[in-house]
Protein backbone atom coordinates (compact mmCIF):
# COMPACT_ATOMS: atom_id res chain seq x y z
CA UNK A 1 0.00 0.00 0.00
CA UNK A 2 2.85 2.36 0.79
CA UNK A 3 4.25 1.79 -2.68
CA UNK A 4 0.88 2.48 -4.31
CA UNK A 5 0.46 5.71 -2.34
CA UNK A 6 4.00 6.87 -3.04
CA UNK A 7 4.53 10.61 -2.61
CA UNK A 8 4.25 12.96 -5.58
CA UNK A 9 7.56 14.31 -6.83
CA UNK A 10 6.38 17.28 -8.85
CA UNK A 11 3.80 20.02 -8.70
CA UNK A 12 2.10 18.57 -11.78
CA UNK A 13 1.70 15.21 -10.05
CA UNK A 14 0.16 16.89 -7.02
CA UNK A 15 -2.32 18.80 -9.21
CA UNK A 16 -3.22 15.61 -11.07
CA UNK A 17 -3.74 13.70 -7.85
CA UNK A 18 -5.93 16.43 -6.38
CA UNK A 19 -7.90 16.75 -9.62
CA UNK A 20 -8.61 13.03 -9.96
CA UNK A 21 -9.45 12.75 -6.26
CA UNK A 22 -11.98 15.58 -6.48
CA UNK A 23 -13.47 14.12 -9.66
CA UNK A 24 -13.77 10.69 -8.05
CA UNK A 25 -15.47 12.03 -4.93
CA UNK A 26 -17.88 14.13 -6.99
CA UNK A 27 -18.84 11.11 -9.10
CA UNK A 28 -19.61 9.03 -6.01
CA UNK A 29 -21.54 11.87 -4.35
CA UNK A 30 -23.56 12.40 -7.54
CA UNK A 31 -24.39 8.69 -7.63
CA UNK A 32 -25.71 8.94 -4.07
CA UNK A 33 -27.72 12.09 -4.83
CA UNK A 34 -29.42 10.69 -7.93
CA UNK A 35 -29.98 7.33 -6.27
CA UNK A 36 -31.59 8.94 -3.22
CA UNK A 37 -33.87 11.31 -5.13
CA UNK A 38 -34.67 9.35 -8.31
CA UNK A 39 -34.15 5.79 -7.03
CA UNK A 40 -31.23 3.45 -7.59
CA UNK A 41 -33.38 0.88 -9.38
CA UNK A 42 -35.34 3.38 -11.48
CA UNK A 43 -32.45 5.27 -13.09
CA UNK A 44 -30.83 3.31 -15.90
CA UNK A 45 -27.03 2.82 -16.08
CA UNK A 46 -26.54 4.88 -12.92
CA UNK A 47 -23.63 2.57 -12.12
CA UNK A 48 -21.41 4.56 -14.52
CA UNK A 49 -20.89 7.14 -11.76
CA UNK A 50 -19.56 4.48 -9.38
CA UNK A 51 -17.28 3.15 -12.11
CA UNK A 52 -16.09 6.66 -12.92
CA UNK A 53 -15.58 7.54 -9.26
CA UNK A 54 -13.58 4.42 -8.47
CA UNK A 55 -11.50 4.82 -11.64
CA UNK A 56 -10.65 8.45 -10.84
CA UNK A 57 -9.65 7.58 -7.26
CA UNK A 58 -7.51 4.70 -8.49
CA UNK A 59 -5.74 6.98 -10.97
CA UNK A 60 -5.20 9.55 -8.20
CA UNK A 61 -3.44 6.92 -6.09
CA UNK A 62 -1.29 5.78 -9.01
CA UNK A 63 -0.32 9.19 -10.42
CA UNK A 64 3.39 8.91 -9.44
CA UNK A 65 3.67 5.43 -10.91
CA UNK A 66 1.86 6.45 -14.10
CA UNK A 67 4.08 9.49 -14.64
CA UNK A 68 7.18 7.42 -13.93
CA UNK A 69 6.05 4.83 -16.48
CA UNK A 70 5.42 7.55 -19.07
CA UNK A 71 8.92 8.97 -18.58
CA UNK A 72 10.63 5.65 -19.26
CA UNK A 73 8.32 4.40 -22.04
CA UNK A 74 8.96 5.02 -25.73
CA UNK A 75 6.85 7.72 -27.29
CA UNK A 76 5.33 5.50 -29.97
CA UNK A 77 3.96 3.18 -27.28
CA UNK A 78 2.40 6.12 -25.47
CA UNK A 79 0.97 7.42 -28.75
CA UNK A 80 -0.49 4.00 -29.51
CA UNK A 81 -2.36 4.09 -26.21
CA UNK A 82 -3.25 7.77 -26.26
CA UNK A 83 -4.63 7.85 -29.83
CA UNK A 84 -7.76 5.73 -29.22
CA UNK A 85 -8.38 7.53 -25.93
CA UNK A 86 -8.18 10.88 -27.71
CA UNK A 87 -10.52 9.60 -30.44
CA UNK A 88 -13.07 8.48 -27.84
CA UNK A 89 -12.88 11.88 -26.17
CA UNK A 90 -13.36 13.61 -29.52
CA UNK A 91 -16.38 11.47 -30.41
CA UNK A 92 -17.89 12.07 -26.97
CA UNK A 93 -17.43 15.83 -27.37
CA UNK A 94 -18.99 15.85 -30.85
CA UNK A 95 -21.87 13.70 -29.61
CA UNK A 96 -22.57 15.98 -26.65
CA UNK A 97 -22.53 19.06 -28.90
CA UNK A 98 -25.01 17.34 -31.21
CA UNK A 99 -27.25 16.49 -28.23
CA UNK A 100 -27.15 20.12 -27.11
CA UNK A 101 -28.62 21.23 -30.45
CA UNK A 102 -31.82 19.43 -29.47
CA UNK A 103 -32.32 21.84 -26.56
CA UNK A 104 -33.74 24.38 -29.03
CA UNK A 105 -37.21 23.47 -30.27
CA UNK A 106 -37.80 23.03 -34.00
CA UNK A 107 -41.49 23.85 -34.30
CA UNK A 108 -43.35 24.55 -37.59
CA UNK A 109 -45.12 27.87 -38.06
CA UNK A 110 -48.45 26.16 -38.74
CA UNK A 111 -50.24 23.62 -36.54
CA UNK A 112 -48.50 20.25 -36.59
CA UNK A 113 -50.80 17.46 -37.73
CA UNK A 114 -49.55 15.19 -34.94
CA UNK A 115 -47.39 15.39 -31.87
CA UNK A 116 -45.83 12.20 -30.54
CA UNK A 117 -45.29 12.43 -26.78
CA UNK A 118 -42.57 9.98 -25.82
CA UNK A 119 -43.09 8.04 -22.61
CA UNK A 120 -40.93 7.92 -19.50
CA UNK A 121 -41.14 6.34 -16.04
CA UNK A 122 -44.57 6.07 -14.36
CA UNK A 123 -44.42 6.06 -10.57
CA UNK A 124 -46.69 4.16 -8.17
CA UNK A 125 -50.20 5.57 -7.99
CA UNK A 126 -50.23 6.10 -11.76
CA UNK A 127 -48.26 9.31 -11.30
CA UNK A 128 -45.81 10.50 -13.97
CA UNK A 129 -42.18 10.89 -13.00
CA UNK A 130 -40.74 14.40 -13.02
CA UNK A 131 -39.21 13.72 -16.42
CA UNK A 132 -42.50 12.52 -17.90
CA UNK A 133 -44.48 15.35 -16.29
CA UNK A 134 -42.34 17.93 -18.07
CA UNK A 135 -43.08 16.24 -21.40
CA UNK A 136 -46.80 16.24 -20.62
CA UNK A 137 -46.73 19.93 -19.65
CA UNK A 138 -44.96 20.89 -22.88
CA UNK A 139 -47.46 18.85 -24.91
CA UNK A 140 -50.40 20.44 -23.09
CA UNK A 141 -49.15 23.95 -23.83
CA UNK A 142 -48.77 23.11 -27.51
CA UNK A 143 -52.16 21.38 -27.78
CA UNK A 144 -54.01 24.29 -26.18
CA UNK A 145 -52.37 26.73 -28.60
CA UNK A 146 -52.90 24.48 -31.65
CA UNK A 147 -56.42 23.01 -31.47
CA UNK A 148 -56.12 21.16 -34.80
CA UNK A 149 -53.21 18.99 -33.64
CA UNK A 150 -53.75 15.34 -32.66
CA UNK A 151 -51.62 13.87 -29.87
CA UNK A 152 -50.13 10.37 -29.86
CA UNK A 153 -49.26 9.20 -26.34
CA UNK A 154 -46.48 6.68 -26.81
CA UNK A 155 -44.96 4.21 -24.35
CA UNK A 156 -45.54 0.68 -23.09
CA UNK A 157 -45.78 -0.62 -19.54
CA UNK A 158 -42.56 -1.62 -17.78
CA UNK A 159 -42.42 -4.41 -15.22
CA UNK A 160 -42.26 -1.86 -12.39
CA UNK A 161 -44.94 0.48 -13.76
CA UNK A 162 -48.62 0.32 -12.67
CA UNK A 163 -49.96 1.37 -16.08
CA UNK A 164 -48.54 2.01 -19.52
CA UNK A 165 -46.70 5.26 -20.08
CA UNK A 166 -49.13 6.05 -22.90
CA UNK A 167 -52.12 5.63 -20.60
CA UNK A 168 -50.50 7.87 -17.99
CA UNK A 169 -49.81 10.59 -20.57
CA UNK A 170 -53.37 10.43 -21.89
CA UNK A 171 -54.95 10.48 -18.42
CA UNK A 172 -52.91 13.51 -17.39
CA UNK A 173 -53.75 15.44 -20.56
CA UNK A 174 -57.44 14.66 -20.18
CA UNK A 175 -57.38 15.83 -16.56
CA UNK A 176 -55.74 19.05 -17.76
CA UNK A 177 -58.59 19.65 -20.19
CA UNK A 178 -57.52 18.10 -23.51
CA UNK A 179 -60.41 16.34 -25.25
CA UNK A 180 -60.02 12.52 -25.25
CA UNK A 181 -60.80 12.31 -28.97
CA UNK A 182 -57.63 14.30 -29.70
CA UNK A 183 -55.43 11.64 -28.07
CA UNK A 184 -54.35 8.35 -29.67
CA UNK A 185 -52.62 5.60 -27.68
CA UNK A 186 -49.51 3.64 -28.63
CA UNK A 187 -48.85 1.38 -25.65
CA UNK A 188 -46.55 -1.36 -27.00
CA UNK A 189 -43.16 0.33 -27.31
CA UNK A 190 -40.18 -0.30 -25.05
CA UNK A 191 -37.65 2.18 -26.46
CA UNK A 192 -37.47 5.32 -28.57
CA UNK A 193 -37.19 3.54 -31.91
CA UNK A 194 -40.30 1.51 -31.14
CA UNK A 195 -42.08 4.69 -29.98
CA UNK A 196 -41.70 6.03 -33.49
CA UNK A 197 -42.24 2.78 -35.41
CA UNK A 198 -45.47 1.89 -33.61
CA UNK A 199 -46.74 5.48 -33.67
CA UNK A 200 -46.30 5.44 -37.44
CA UNK A 201 -49.22 3.02 -37.65
CA UNK A 202 -51.51 5.69 -36.19
CA UNK A 203 -50.68 8.57 -38.52
CA UNK A 204 -51.17 9.48 -42.15
CA UNK A 205 -47.51 8.98 -43.02
CA UNK A 206 -46.65 11.19 -45.99
CA UNK A 207 -44.24 14.07 -46.74
CA UNK A 208 -47.12 16.55 -46.44
CA UNK A 209 -47.87 15.53 -42.84
CA UNK A 210 -46.12 17.42 -40.03
CA UNK A 211 -45.09 15.45 -36.94
CA UNK A 212 -43.67 17.02 -33.81
CA UNK A 213 -41.70 14.85 -31.37
CA UNK A 214 -42.19 15.90 -27.75
CA UNK A 215 -39.48 14.93 -25.28
CA UNK A 216 -37.01 16.40 -22.82
CA UNK A 217 -34.23 18.63 -24.12
CA UNK A 218 -31.46 16.04 -23.75
CA UNK A 219 -33.47 13.46 -25.72
CA UNK A 220 -34.79 15.57 -28.61
CA UNK A 221 -31.81 15.34 -30.97
CA UNK A 222 -31.78 11.53 -31.01
CA UNK A 223 -35.57 11.18 -30.96
CA UNK A 224 -35.99 13.51 -33.94
CA UNK A 225 -33.19 11.74 -35.84
CA UNK A 226 -34.93 8.40 -35.26
CA UNK A 227 -38.24 9.89 -36.41
CA UNK A 228 -36.67 11.17 -39.63
CA UNK A 229 -35.36 7.68 -40.32
CA UNK A 230 -38.70 5.90 -39.81
CA UNK A 231 -41.28 8.48 -40.90
CA UNK A 232 -41.95 9.98 -44.31
CA UNK A 233 -43.45 13.03 -42.64
CA UNK A 234 -41.94 16.47 -42.06
CA UNK A 235 -40.42 16.03 -38.57
CA UNK A 236 -39.76 18.67 -35.92
CA UNK A 237 -39.32 18.52 -32.17
CA UNK A 238 -40.64 20.28 -29.10
CA UNK A 239 -38.05 20.44 -26.34
CA UNK A 240 -39.35 20.16 -22.77
CA UNK A 241 -37.21 21.09 -19.80
CA UNK A 242 -35.41 18.38 -17.86
CA UNK A 243 -34.86 17.90 -14.13
CA UNK A 244 -31.75 20.03 -13.55
CA UNK A 245 -29.82 17.81 -11.16
CA UNK A 246 -30.42 14.75 -13.36
CA UNK A 247 -29.13 16.47 -16.50
CA UNK A 248 -25.45 15.39 -16.15
CA UNK A 249 -26.52 11.76 -15.94
CA UNK A 250 -28.97 12.06 -18.81
CA UNK A 251 -26.38 13.74 -21.03
CA UNK A 252 -23.88 10.93 -20.50
CA UNK A 253 -26.56 8.26 -20.88
CA UNK A 254 -27.89 9.90 -24.03
CA UNK A 255 -24.48 9.66 -25.68
CA UNK A 256 -24.60 5.90 -25.10
CA UNK A 257 -28.08 5.75 -26.65
CA UNK A 258 -26.95 7.89 -29.57
CA UNK A 259 -24.03 5.55 -30.23
CA UNK A 260 -26.21 2.43 -30.14
CA UNK A 261 -28.83 3.91 -32.47
CA UNK A 262 -26.14 5.13 -34.86
CA UNK A 263 -24.64 1.63 -35.06
CA UNK A 264 -28.13 0.17 -35.63
CA UNK A 265 -28.78 2.61 -38.49
CA UNK A 266 -31.72 4.17 -36.67
CA UNK A 267 -30.71 7.79 -37.22
CA UNK A 268 -31.21 10.19 -40.10
CA UNK A 269 -29.64 13.61 -39.80
CA UNK A 270 -30.88 16.72 -41.58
Amino acid sequence: MRKILSPCNTRTEKILRIGFTVAGVLCLLYYCLVGFVAGLLHTSILFIWIVGGVLCLAIACLVPKITAWIKKTKRWVIALIAAPLALCLLLFTVGEIAILTGFVSDVPDEDADYIIILGAKVNPGNKPSLTLQKRIDAAYDYLTEHPRTVAIASGGQGADEPISEARCIADELIQMGIAPERILLEDRSTDTAENIQYSRELIDDSPEVTVLIVSNDFHCFRAAAIARRHLEADVGHLSADSVFFLLPHYMVREFAGLTVDFLKGNLKFE
